[in-house]
C-alpha cells in the first residue's frame, strides 16, 4: 500500500511544531498578493487534456512527460469528504513548504500565460509512458535548474485511490515543485533536523521518520548531500537556502 493510512496521517499533524507545514482541514486558501516577480503556481484539480511535445508549457498543455495525448482525470474522492475543504486544506498545506518565499498558489487556471502547473487527480504511470500501472511514481516532474522556465508542469499520479493521504499528498506536490524550482534529491543524515525531514528527501529513513511521526517533511536549512549533482554543480543542497535564492523573499 503506497499511502500512510489516515489514523497515521492524525498523528502525524499532532506533532506540536509551528514552524512545519501541517495539513488542516479547515484551512482556507490565502492566495496572497503578487506582483510581476511571483511565482505563480496552478494546482490544477479538475483535470484536462494534455500532448505530448519536446515542451514543458502550462499554458499550452504541453509537456515531454506526457505520452502522445492524454486525458487527465480530476481529483476524486469517496462520498465521506467535502472536495472543496479537501483542496483548500491541501493548497494551504503546500504554500506552508514555501511561506518565507515568493510564491502564489491558485487552483484556478490563471489568465496569466506565465504559470508553473501541477495536474493532480486520477493520473497513471502509462499516462506517462510507463510500462504498467500500480509500480510507478507517485509523482514526476523535470527538474528545472534555476527556474528557468516558469511554466513548468508536474504531475501527482493518484491512480484510483479515493481515500488517499492528504498530508502525503501535500508533502508529495511540495516535493514536485522543488524539483520544478531546481532541487535535486537530498540523502544522508542531516536531512533530519530533529522533528524535521528535508522535502526532498527520498531514503527508507527519511519516509519512514515521517511515516512514524517521529518527524515532519520541511525545506531544512542546512546542507544536505544530494542523491546526484545539484543545480549549482556541488555533491550537497541546502535546500532552503536554494528555494529562497531561487523564488525570492515572500513579498
Amino acid at each position: 500500500m503506497r499511502f500512510w493510512a489516515s489514523l497515521l496521517l492524525l498523528t502525524a499533524c499532532a506533532i506540536p511544531d509551528q514552524e512545519s507545514p501541517d495539513f488542516d482541514l479547515d484551512a482556507s486558501m490565502d492566495e496572497g498578493k503578487s506582483d510581476a516577480a511571483t511565482q505563480l503556481v496552478y494546482l490544477n484539480f479538475g483535470g484536462d487534456r494534455l500532448h505530448h511535445g519536446d515542451c514543458s508549457d502550462a499554458s499550452s498543455n504541453c509537456s515531454a512527460l506526457v505520452s502522445s495525448t492524454q486525458d487527465f482525470a480530476p481529483f476524486t474522492l469517496s462520498t465521506q469528504w467535502d472536495r472543496g475543504k479537501v483542496v483548500a486544506a491541501i493548497t494551504s498545506c503546500v504554500g506552508q513548504f514555501f511561506d518565507d518565499m515568493n510564491v502564489r498558489f491558485v487552483t484556478t487556471r490563471p489568465s496569466n500565460s506565465t504559470y508553473t502547473m501541477m495536474m493532480i487527480g486520477a493520473i497513471y504511470p502509462t499516462q506517462l509512458g510507463f510500462a504498467q500501472n500500480g509500480f510507478g511514481p507517485y509523482g514526476r516532474a523535470p527538474v528545472d535548474c534555476g527556474n528557468q522556465n516558469k511554466r513548468d508542469i508536474g504531475f501527482l499520479l493518484l491512480e484510483d485511490d479515493l481515500d488517499p493521504d492528504f498530508y502525503y499528498m501535500c508533502r508529495s506536490i511540495a516535493h514536485e515543485l522543488g524539483h520544478l524550482f531546481g532541487m535535486v534529491h537530498t540523502t544522508g543524515g542531516n536531512t533530519i533536523d530533529g522533528a524535521r525531514v528535508d522535502l526532498m528527501c527520498e531514503s527508507g529513513e527519511c519516509t519512514g521518520a515521517a511515516a512514524a511521526g517521529t518527524a515532519k517533511w520541511d525545506t531544512v536549512n542546512r546542507n544536505m548531500t544530494s542523491e546526484v549533482t545539484a543545480c549549482d554543480g556541488r555533491s550537497s543542497q541546502n535546500t532552503y537556502a536554494r528555494l529562497m535564492e531561487t523564488l525570492g523573499v515572500r513579498r
